[in-house]
C-alpha cells in the first residue's frame, strides 16, 4: 500500500471500547467524518420515531421499537440522522441499486449490519453526487469500529466483500444523496483531499484474492506492500458474525503487522 501511508492518520476513526455498544454511532460518525452524533442525539431520534409511529398505531407501549437498552439503533434511526444531511441509506439488493451492482466501488458509501452490530465501508477521494457520473476514484476504507484503525480495500476486492457479508447473514444499505443535483452532501475532508491525489497502489493491481472467508489466511508476505492481502484477511474478520472473533482476529493482525 505504498503512497496510502500518508492518508490513513488524515482518517477519522472511533475505536469501540470493549463492552460498549456504541457501533451505530461509530458507524455514522466514521461516515461523515467526525463527531457529529453522539448516543443522546441518537436517543432522541428514537424517541421521536416511536413516537410518531405510536401516532399512526393509535397506541402506546413501553417498550421502544427503535432502540434498546444495549446501546442498539434500528435502521430509521440511522436513516433519520442521515436525512439531515442530505443523504439517505438505500438496500443494495434493491432494484434501484440494480445498475450499479457490477460496479459497487462507484458508490459513496456502505453501512452493514449484523444483529446489533453496524459498521462502515467509505470511500475516500472525489465524489459526484449523481452516480451516473461517478467514476469511481479514490480509495476504499473499513471503518468498522472493531479495528484498530482504518484499512485499507482494494477496488477489486470491494465487491467480494459484500457478498461475503451477505453470504454471512449481513444487511448492506448503500448511502446515496437525497437530491443528486444539489453540491455533495457526504462531507469533504483533509483525507478526501489528499486521496484524490493518490494513483491505486501497484500491489493492488496485481492482487489475485483468494475468495472471501472468514477463515482464510493468506501466505506469509514481506514488506508494507505486500501486506495488501493480510488486511483483506482482517477485514473478513471484521464482518465475521463472531464480535470476539473480529475483535481478537483484528488485535492479532495489528500486533504481527507492527512486529515485522
Amino acid at each position: 500500500m505504498a503512497g496510502l501511508e500518508e492518508l490513513t492518520p488524515l482518517i477519522y476513526h472511533e475505536k469501540q471500547q470493549p463492552g460498549s455498544m456504541l457501533c451505530a454511532q461509530h458507524a455514522l460518525n466514521a461516515l461523515l467524518q467526525g463527531n457529529y452524533y453522539s448516543a443522546p442525539d441518537l436517543s432522541e431520534i428514537a424517541r421521536s420515531l416511536d413516537q410518531l409511529e405510536e401516532s399512526y398505531r393509535d397506541e402506546s407501549t413501553d417498550r421502544s421499537r427503535n432502540m434498546d437498552d444495549t446501546g442498539f439503533f434500528s435502521v430509521q434511526v440511522l436513516e433519520n440522522a442521515l436525512n439531515v444531511w442530505g443523504l439517505g441509506l438505500v438496500r443494495w439488493r434493491s432494484e434501484d441499486m440494480r445498475p450499479y451492482q457490477d460496479h459497487p466501488h462507484t458508490q459513496l458509501a456502505f453501512i452493514l449490519n449484523l444483529n446489533q452490530h453496524w459498521f462502515t465501508l467509505r470511500r475516500f477521494g472525489h465524489a459526484s453526487p449523481q452516480m451516473d457520473a461517478d467514476d469511481g476514484n479514490g480509495h476504499w476504507f473499513n471503518l468498522n469500529s472493531f479495528l484498530d484503525g482504518p484499512e485499507w480495500v482494494s477496488k477489486l476486492y470491494l465487491g467480494m466483500v459484500l457478498q461475503q457479508a451477505e453470504s454471512e447473514g449481513y444487511s448492506v444499505f448503500v448511502v446515496t444523496q437525497i437530491d443528486p443535483n444539489a453540491p455533495l452532501a457526504l462531507p469533504r475532508t483533509a483525507a478526501d483531499e489528499v486521496a484524490s491525489t493518490l494513483s491505486t497502489p501497484t500491489s493492488a493491481a496485481g492482487a489475485r484474492p483468494a475468495p472471501p472467508s472468514t477463515s482464510h489466511k493468506p501466505p506469509q508476505q514481506t514488506g508494507f506492500e505486500d501486506e495488501d492481502l493480510e488486511l483483506q484477511a482482517a477485514l473478513q474478520a471484521s464482518i465475521s458474525d463472531d464480535p470476539q472473533a473480529a475483535w481478537a482476529h483484528a488485535q492479532t493482525h495489528w500486533t504481527g503487522a507492527s512486529g515485522s
